[in-house]
């Protein structure tokens, strides 16, 4: 970024819009890791999938293998539709367990 000149900055913009649960994610509370992330993903609940996809790339239990396997299925799903971020890396920041 030049201080003197902002016309040439990088931007990004974006937009969230919240929706109601879907009916038959009632039962959203009680679901879990891989669960979770599928029944996120079949509702389209995309950002709420990303995001438990991080949390199951941070769980110890989940094989890396089987959330990049996720990852790259949700990035190539044609209503996401990020095919340029199949191979990102994940930054790793989970907190220690206590």
């Amino acid at each position: 970024c030049d201080p003197d000149d902002r016309s040439q900055d990088v931007t990004v913009s974006g937009w969230l819009e919240r929706v109601p649960v879907p009916a038959d994610l009632k039962n959203l509370k009680s679901l879990a890791g891989v669960d979770r992330y599928r029944a996120l993903a079949k509702n389209g609940l995309w950002f709420d999938a990303v995001d438990s996809l991080a949390q199951l790339e941070c769980n110890p239990s989940v094989k890396n293998d089987e959330v990049r396997s996720l990852w790259k299925n949700l990035m190539t799903d044609n209503q996401v539709n990020l095919t340029e971020f199949t191979n990102t890396p994940w930054l790793k920041s989970c907190s220690p367990s206590l």
